[in-house]
């Protein structure tokens, strides 16, 4: 369509109404009224080879037109190259679109992306869509989901490639769930965090469901281990002091504590990991309000009764009952302590990825920021002066040098000091800077969070990276720097 050729009056309910970048229109009563009188603003359309008149713009006017049986609409007659082929002509019908409405009633973020998904899958480039590559990607990918579109017009912070993320996890409404809360609590690091944390932990997650699937109804579950207010079966003697056994807990009682357990690969002698990391997930039942069905820890039944022994009618069999459910609270609770340090090993591997990828972003800048020059400065000479040994930290998970080449996007570290040689005044200051992030970085391990060893310099760099990068540390961060103790931290 290049320019109207003629104007004309039709019957509404002869036209042929074109596919639209808008949501279907809902037709309220007061706009219905609004053109029983007539519609003053022409609609836009063109002639098809048969002669039909086919709306590129006014849907909602020609709509309400028939609503009100009027007999003509005015119609401009648009121009049309019919050389054009199909795709060639969505691309003018979707740009005719796009342009009028945007000088109307703004369009939704949502039919903005629809737009641009229109325009990318009938051949249109990024240069000539005016968009970015990766936006276009992102948008692709959004628009396969319903929800994700939805939150774009719903949350005006959500960005495109956030919206992808959420299609990503549209299957999973409690991901995105989290999602939505983390961009809401923390901005754009806690959404980062969260995208982060769901993928590194999708393995557990998906054999927890696989586990929990087959449970009968009115059983609860949960993977977070419930602590004090549901002790394990274990822990509990009946009545006549023999140990409890499933059969004697009510289903209302009951409680599945879905236990995963990690098996990590292998090193081989030099350090590589071979194998792939296994889960898997098993229950251990605990026991809610033990005391309204008779259940008691053994020391109080030994209370209750100091002279006799639990399960004085089964002997032996008992006392080797008892003994063994004692070895296995024991147990449990090793293994229990066994898997918070797990978990938050894991979460500090998950906030060291966020860390890095936001380290490597921001080094991308051509100059310092100049309102924190001087604490930049400040931090490189007090490093220098009072943690000068770790500039040559090596060890298996901490290399100075190549997590220094990794946040400048260097391929191999041997190359810095060439391109440290070559560099500008502004961009040495910057690979100077990044030699510095990456010592403090190699000294921080997994487990960090439970030494105090190196606190302080952690504490230091971490505390930079907040206030001058505009980092969003996490609670294992947080525990790292000693400002949060590391046992309230939750680990669902």
């Amino acid at each position: 369509m290049t320019s109207i050729i003629e104007t004309r009056t039709v019957d509404p309910t002869t036209v042929v109404i074109a596919d639209n970048i808008r949501e279907p229109p809902s037709l309220d009563t007061d706009f219905v009224d609004s053109v029983r009188d007539g519609v003053l603003v022409p609609v836009l359309a063109y002639l098809d080879t048969d002669g039909t008149v086919t709306v590129i713009d006014g849907q909602r006017r020609t709509l309400a037109a028939r609503e009100a049986n009027l007999a003509t609409i005015p119609v401009y007659i648009m121009g049309r190259d019919d050389a054009l082929t199909a795709d060639e002509a969505d691309i003018e019908r979707i740009s005719t679109q796009f342009i009028t409405n945007e000088h109307r009633t703004e369009l939704r973020r949502s039919e903005r992306a629809r737009a641009i998904e229109q325009l990318s899958l009938a051949g249109l480039s990024a240069t000539k869509i005016r968009s970015k590559k990766a936006d276009i990607d992102h948008t692709l990918t959004a628009v396969t989901s319903r929800n994700a579109l939805d939150q774009l017009d719903t949350h005006p912070d959500l960005t495109l490639d956030q919206a992808a993320i959420l299609a990503k996890w549209d299957h999973d409404s409690e991901a995105v769930d989290r999602l939505l809360d983390a961009l809401e609590e923390d901005g754009e690091g806690g959404f980062a965090h969260t995208a982060q944390w769901l993928e590194d932990t999708t393995a557990q997650r998906e054999a927890v469901a696989e586990v929990a699937a087959p449970l009968d109804d009115g059983i609860e579950w949960t993977s977070t281990d419930p602590w004090g207010r549901a002790p394990s079966l274990t822990r509990y003697v009946t009545e006549a002091g023999t140990p409890a056994t499933l059969d004697d807990v009510p289903a209302a009682h009951r409680l599945a504590y879905i236990v995963v357990e990690e098996h990590n690969a292998c090193y081989d002698t030099d350090g590589n990991e071979v194998g792939d990391t296994h889960v898997d997930a098993t229950i251990e039942w605990r026991v809610r309000d033990a005391t309204q069905i008779g259940l008691m820890y053994e020391h109080e039944w030994k209370r209750l009764h100091p002279d006799h022994n639990p399960g004085d009618d089964i002997d032996l069999d008992a006392e080797a009952a008892r003994a063994a459910a004692r070895a296995e609270a024991e147990a449990q609770d090793k293994r229990a302590t066994m898997r918070r340090v797990k978990a938050l090993n894991k979460k500090a591997t998950t906030a060291r990825e966020v860390r890095l990828a936001h380290i490597t972003s921001w080094l991308t800048r051509k100059t310092l920021p100049k309102d924190h020059k001087t604490a930049i400065a400040q931090f490189i000479a007090e490093t220098m002066w009072s943690r000068h040994t770790m500039f040559g930290t090596f060890r298996q998970d901490g290399d100075a040098e190549k997590i220094t080449a990794d946040m400048l996007g260097i391929d191999k570290k041997e190359q810095v000091p060439e391109i440290l040689a070559a560099a500008t005044a502004d961009r040495a200051q910057l690979i100077g800077l990044a030699v510095v992030l990456g010592a403090y970085e190699s000294t921080i391990a997994k487990d960090s969070w439970r030494e105090t060893y190196s606190r302080r310099g952690r504490t230091a760099y971490l505390d930079f990276l907040d206030e001058v990068t505009g980092y969003t540390l996490t609670d294992i961060e947080k525990a790292m720097t000693g400002t949060l103790d590391p046992d309230t931290i939750d680990l669902d």
